[in-house]
């Protein structure tokens, strides 16, 4: 069964129509990994040969996959009386953080952790270091750009359905507000935080800061790709430099002013054996308090909430029910959209985080009850992933045919 997912993983990389530079995925079950390969080249406009291919052991920048690292880290910081989740944000930051329309209702890390803060990602939510994060929510602010990082009514709505806490937008910007609260409530820079509280103790070699990491570790950092589709050729989007991404700002950061400058919505380089690390760690059963924690429902979607309306903005119908930094699936695929595991319905209802960036597409899902997960990496897209959909979910083709091959070789239960 394993040889089967082997030939998905090749034939992904080799297909004429729509292939991928390289990809790779994990699996974990009862306490233990199953599997971990890869397929592709690491710099596929290169020599093909044994050093260029591409393996479980290899960095990429994860995308938001991320998130539920930060996730971790906020609880590290609950647990050690740093932060509660159900305070009001502006306590930790500095400065009063309000959606203009709802001056009396506080903005929680609750609400952050669950994209229901009523806040927005505009035109940009990372900025370098030296600008005060604040700058995106004040007026006459270099980023405040009127105003577009807060929710704004929708026809057809109530103004109260987007009061901080109801409704449910994909905010990347969240994250970054977290990051910066961890910086102000710790003192630390949060590259180093992430590192040291959460990263290095789950056993894993990546890092926010693709700087800070060691020479043999950086010589395992890829590349992420997009196809220019005039030359069919494979082009470098981010670590193509890894030690010019941060140097020039780093030595100018004041940790608590903005913590946007290490992306901590995405901005992990991490590989699959880091990321069957994660998935160990959320699986354990010495750690049910942790996850039960940010497992715990914070939103899950009603197409009908809101006086007949949906109660959240779904994209691409994957996000259907929300914890803190993790979303489960619920094996829907409706008008909406959906986030079904497998082709057949009845499939495994997992926990865990998905990542779009760059061209890389990502996943790690996991399912504490069975200690049964997964995790992939695809290094580059040679299409649209919103269009370039699969047959019975709204995740990428590449993304469908990698998940129905895992759970056809390693079924949960």
């Amino acid at each position: 069964m394993d040889k089967g997912l082997q030939e998905v993983l090749t034939a992904l990389v080799h297909t004429e129509a729509q292939p991928v530079p390289y990809c790779a995925v994990g699996v974990y079950k009862h306490g233990q990994i199953l599997y971990r390969a890869g397929a592709g080249l690491r710099f596929p406009n290169a020599e093909k040969n044994l050093e260029n291919s591409f393996g479980p052991e290899h960095l990429v920048r994860v995308a938001s996959v991320s998130k539920p690292f930060v996730a971790l880290a906020c609880m590290q910081a609950v647990r050690l009386g740093l932060l509660d989740f159900d305070a009001d944000v502006s306590r930790y930051l500095g400065f009063t953080l309000r959606h203009p329309r709802y001056p009396n209702n506080p903005i929680t890390s609750r609400m952050l952790l669950s994209h229901t803060s009523s806040l927005r990602d505009g035109s940009v939510y990372s900025i370098p270091s030296g600008h005060d994060i604040r700058n995106f929510f004040l007026p006459g602010s270099d980023y405040w750009k009127g105003g577009e990082h807060f929710a704004n009514v929708i026809p057809g709505y109530r103004e109260t359905h987007f009061t901080p806490g109801r409704f449910f937008e994909y905010c990347n910007l969240g994250f970054g507000v977290m990051g910066t609260v961890l910086e102000r409530v710790t003192g630390m820079r949060f590259d180093v935080l992430l590192e040291e509280w959460v990263l290095k103790p789950l056993g894993m070699t990546g890092s926010f800061n693709p700087g800070r990491l060691d020479t043999a570790t950086r010589s395992r950092l890829t590349p992420a790709y997009r196809m220019d589709t005039a030359t069919r050729s494979w082009v470098p989007q981010v670590d193509h430099d890894p030690l010019a991404i941060l140097s020039s700002t780093l030595p100018a950061h004041t940790p608590g002013i903005n913590a946007t400058v290490f992306s901590p919505q995405g901005g992990l380089r991490a590989s699959i054996d880091d990321l069957l690390c994660f998935i160990a760690y959320m699986t354990a059963k010495e750690h049910a308090d942790v996850r039960n924690m940010l497992m715990t429902p914070q939103w899950t979607f009603d197409p009908a909430r809101c006086e007949g309306k949906p109660n959240g903005r779904l994209y691409n119908g994957i996000s259907r029910l929300s914890g803190l930094g993790l979303f489960r699936t619920t094996d829907s695929f409706d008008t909406f959209g959906g986030n079904r595991i497998g082709p057949k319905s009845g499939g495994p209802r997992l926990w865990g985080h998905y990542g779009d960036a760059y061209g890389v597409l990502s996943g790690v899902l996991f399912d504490p009850r069975t200690r049964y997960g997964f995790c992939y990496v695809i290094g580059g897209s040679s299409a649209d992933p919103d269009t370039y959909t699969g047959s019975h979910s709204s995740f990428s083709r590449w993304e469908e045919q990698i998940q129905d091959a895992i759970i056809a070789a390693f079924p949960p239960e």
